[in-house]
């Protein structure tokens, strides 16, 4: 039998008492030894034999039940695929919080009641063409709610008995969504419906059972449904749905690697699919009209040609805070991503930038109540009040920070204003106006959505600036898209309000027009051009011993691409920053199969030397640095390792 332990690199080889026998299959959680330790670890594999001289020692304990055969073998794919050294994270979160010793009884997965019948028109007309064809990627606008997406999705897949080829007994669908109150929401209206639902982690015994409808944030991509029936992935453009830690797995591929062995239809819906998504598989789209209809109305004020002397807070927002003030039950929410007071401090005179003179970073205003200094963010470093260039003591702050924000707007509108981050919210209860970060958008519906400051999200120094920031446009729409108080004819309830100096920006122009062609199109050509995912793949490889680890690799040439390295920083095309260490190489290429990590990183993640290199730690020989926002590497105290694979992509 072989074990892949929770801490290991690599499967080993235990025996199977005879007490244990008939409790063991493949995916069952174990208790083994190793060495003075004793593991978790998972059965990836059952045989008669062992290639391993000597005496096998024994299993500890059957802790209890685990993932089946077919995600054992998903988590084996997705372990190759993103580079990593072991499974083992990835059975992690195939597996229960909780000791599983027993099962329920299978779900009745179709459900006798009638299945939803897709119409012959709409966005529906368009799920059920996808489905019947195989599956793909749906754009769908985004007033459009998760639940009926997942509701018309599932009774396509609960009809397909009737029509041959359809679910085996015991057979579940999969349902991911980006975010945990968005699972929530969606097993709830479908239980209502009559589907037997199973919401991940608390259900995970019931959907281990099968025969139910399986729905979960990121991790339900590892649903442990005995056999799949299908696989349905809403808003499968969103970030969450891909792991920050090391191995960094996206939730749509591996769904959609699962349905192809399964030899079962996929979807994935989005209202602006990436280039990604769209590398999955064929694009639906539904007629303009029905599209439109998907998109609230889309309000532009142009801040180049405002008053000046108004700044953030114009006419339009003040405006529409007073009708939310005028009648209860309005509401509206205004966004702003910056936190605290004031980003930047100016001098009224000799216009210089006042920054930190230890860490160069532009250094903050003070807030109400607070000291009259002058702080820095990054090293706590203080000074009063004063320029640095020429001694001036009247300072202008710049780039409001929300808290500032919001005092200057309920002043100007003369209403309550409330602030919401991620820490909570703050101010007087029950307002009508919120003023926040992104963290504004997960609350409750509004009636209208204003953007005090686009611009940050327009032109971020990154790839795929654009279709970020028409994906959080299109996340401000769902959140109006159950409000009826405000509309246009021909579109979705509710409004939204940009506040920004490039008006005909793409994604802008996407928004108002409720077409996202033009802004996924030019994403896809920009990465294609530069030669980024998923026209290409990259690994990068770290530590003193990565020329070694690189002469170990296959030619790169036969894989479509050149050796790129060394290199003392990452590349400026991927807006990377650098990360304190030389990297050691970087490999790009273009393979010619959909299968990209593994033929360059499965070699790397082999034995050197009676030791496996790991793809999951971002120490070398011991030595830490301070990594990067956004790089999807998780920092780790494992000394074993040489070399690290630092990102598949």
């Amino acid at each position: 039998m072989v074990v892949e332990v929770r801490s290991g690199v690599r499967p080993l080889d235990y025996r199977v008492p005879a007490e244990l026998a008939d409790q063991v299959t493949v995916g069952s959680e174990v208790r083994v030894a190793l060495g003075p330790r004793r593991l978790r670890g998972w059965v990836v594999g059952l045989d008669t034999s062992s290639a391993v001289d000597g005496d096998l020692k024994p299993l500890l304990a059957c802790r209890g039940v685990g993932p089946p055969p077919r995600v054992v073998a998903a988590c084996g794919w997705a372990a190759w695929r993103y580079g990593a050294a072991s499974p083992a994270p990835l059975l992690g979160s195939a597996s229960s919080p909780r000791v599983v010793r027993s099962l329920p009884a299978p779900g009745p997965f179709p459900p006798s009641r009638p299945a939803t019948r897709a119409t012959a028109a709409g966005w529906p007309a368009v799920v059920r063409r996808a489905l019947e064809h195989g599956g793909g990627v749906v754009r769908i606008g985004p007033a459009v709610p998760l639940t009926a997406l997942a509701d018309a999705a599932l009774g396509v897949l609960a009809s397909r008995p009737a029509q041959g080829g359809g679910p085996k007994d015991g057979a579940g669908v999969v349902v991911v969504v980006p975010e945990r109150a968005d699972a929530q929401q969606v097993a709830e209206g479908l239980r209502s419906g009559g589907w037997p639902v199973a919401l991940l982690p608390e259900d995970w015994a019931a959907a281990r059972a099968g025969g139910r409808v399986v729905v979960g944030s990121r991790a339900a991509a590892f649903a442990p449904l005995p056999a799949l029936a299908g696989a349905v992935v809403l808003d499968g453009h969103d970030r969450a749905l891909r792991e920050q830690a090391a191995p960094t797995w996206w939730a749509p591929e591996v769904l959609a690697q699962q349905a192809k062995e399964a030899a079962v239809p996929w979807l994935a819906t989005s209202p602006c699919p990436t280039a990604g998504l769209l590398d999955l598989g064929p694009l639906s789209v539904p007629p303009r009209a029905v599209e439109r209809a998907g998109w609230p109305a889309v309000e532009v004020v142009d801040l180049a040609r405002a008053d000046p002397r108004e700044g953030l807070v114009s006419g339009t927002l003040v405006r529409w805070c007073r009708w939310a003030h005028a009648e209860p039950g309005r509401r509206v929410v205004v966004v702003l991503n910056r936190l605290g007071e004031a980003r930047r401090v100016r001098c009224a005179r000799c216009r210089a930038l006042q920054r930190c003179e230890g860490c160069a970073t532009p250094l903050q205003g003070p807030g109400p109540g607070a000291p009259a200094v002058l702080s820095c963010p990054t090293c706590g470093a203080e000074r009063p009040l004063v320029c640095a260039a020429c001694g001036a003591t009247r300072l202008r702050q710049e780039q409001p920070g929300a808290a500032r924000f919001a005092r200057a707007l309920a002043q100007a509108a003369g209403v309550p204003v409330a602030l919401r981050t991620a820490e909570g919210t703050a101010g007087p209860a029950g307002a009508a106006v919120v003023v926040g970060t992104e963290a504004a958008l997960r609350g409750e519906p509004a009636d209208l959505v204003a953007f005090a400051d686009l611009d940050p999200q327009l032109l971020a120094p990154r790839v795929g600036a654009s279709a970020g920031a028409l994906a959080l446009l299109a996340r401000a729409a769902r959140l109006v898209g159950r409000s009826r108080a405000l509309g246009a004819a021909g579109r979705a309830p509710g409004r939204l309000v940009l506040q920004t100096r490039q008006p005909e920006h793409p994604a802008v122009r996407a928004a108002l027009l409720a077409d996202p062609t033009p802004v996924t199109e030019a994403d896809t050509a920009g990465r294609r051009e530069v030669g980024l995912p998923p026209f290409t793949c990259r690994v990068v490889l770290h530590g003193p011993t990565s020329d070694e680890a690189a002469g170990s690799l296959a030619d790169p040439s036969a894989l479509g691409g050149s050796r790129c390295g060394p290199r003392t920083e990452k590349p400026s095309s991927t807006g990377w920053r650098p990360c304190g260490v030389p990297l050691a190489w970087w490999w790009p290429w273009t393979p010619t199969t959909t299968e990209r990590a593994g033929q360059l990183a499965a070699p790397v993640a082999g034995e050197r030397g009676g030791r496996r290199l790991s793809g999951a730690s971002s120490v070398v020989q011991g030595r830490t640095w301070k990594e990067p926002p956004s790089s999807g590497r998780r920092t780790s105290k494992c000394r074993r390792s040489r070399v690290a694979i630092e990102r598949v992509r």
